[in-house]
């Protein structure tokens, strides 16, 4: 089990965004009558931000079934639009009856670098942001009334900025 960026090497920090490959091998120890593999990562804290599994997201290449002493390798690749810190993956190989052949909680770890973008310490995701502002003129005494059916929204005093 292994991470690796588009180039196929691996990054000792992900820079957030990048598409990056999660790489599993494993073998078949009996026969498995039908194959599914899942997925989950998570926040040191615990929080799952993502995960799904071959039932739902198409899986070229993976068998229906496999006999014992049979060798698959498995890649998720996704990009890590992560805020900075450590996540952790976990992966299942189970059956499409949810049958748990094997699992392997936070089998990997890896860190996503800090962003130039400035978050919150309790955001998780890093996702291109844009923002735009502009003052509003102040409306003639005449069109108060028609503007008052969509009146600008106010700030209180204590949610003001």
């Amino acid at each position: 089990m292994y991470l690796e960026d588009k180039r196929g090497r691996r990054p000792v920090l992900v820079q957030s965004g990048e598409a990056c490959r999660f790489v599993v091998d494993f073998i078949a120890r009996k026969p498995l009558p039908s194959v599914c593999i899942s997925f989950l990562i998570r926040t040191s804290w615990g929080v799952d931000i993502i995960g799904t599994d071959t039932r739902f997201i198409a899986s070229p290449g993976l068998p229906e079934r496999m006999r014992s002493g049979e060798r698959c390798r498995a890649v998720f690749e996704l990009p890590l639009s992560f805020a900075p810190g450590t996540y952790f993956f976990t992966m299942s190989v189970v059956g499409t009856d949810e049958t748990k052949y094997d699992h392997w909680f936070d089998c990997l770890s890896f860190t996503v670098a800090p962003t130039p973008l400035q978050l919150y310490t309790t955001s998780l995701l890093s996702v291109p942001i844009s923002s735009r502002a502009s003052l509003m003129k102040r409306r003639a005494k005449g069109a108060e009334a028609s503007a008052a059916a969509s009146p600008p929204r106010i700030l209180s005093k204590s949610s003001q900025v």
